[in-house]
């Protein structure tokens, strides 16, 4: 029998001190919103991120998924998903910010949004919410609501 020689890649996960936070529960749009402004670079080009719960709402990661352009980011939920599983997150909420500070949802948005729940609810996460950050206002595209942070 003839011996194959692969390669595998190996999974690793670096935990850095990173930015830290007063929040220790994010448990409203409000919190949640306060969490993301933090993390989420200021500037002109839109950015996907996710951040990751255990089964208390306690944040325990959050993940810089994707870098796009001034009107829209492009980005797989399955990076969402494969950092929730090596992080055992029990719960997801993916925020993105609009750099010319609207608040209001795309068709791309609400499509992302019903991505994001189908996927949850297959996979066995809860999925939060879905957020859009402005200027100085998050919307939850859960709730609908528009909270300052």
């Amino acid at each position: 029998m003839e011996k194959i020689a692969l390669k595998v890649r190996e999974i690793q996960i670096k935990y850095k001190h990173g930015k830290t936070t007063d929040i220790d529960v994010a448990d409203s749009p409000e919190r949640m919103a306060k969490l993301f402004s933090k993390i989420l670079p200021n500037n002109s080009q839109e950015h996907f991120l996710a951040l990751y719960f255990d089964s208390d709402l306690k944040p325990i990661a959050y993940a810089h998924i994707a870098t796009g352009y001034d009107t829209g980011c492009a980005f797989k939920l399955k990076d969402v998903f494969c950092r929730a599983c090596q992080l055992n997150a029990s719960g997801i909420v993916i925020a993105h910010n609009h750099p010319s500070g609207s608040l209001v949802a795309s068709k791309e948005d609400h499509a992302t949004t019903e991505g994001f729940k189908e996927a949850c609810k297959l996979l066995g996460f809860r999925g939060i919410d879905h957020m859009i950050i402005g200027d100085s206002q998050a919307r939850s595209i859960e709730t609908g609501m528009v909270v300052n942070f």
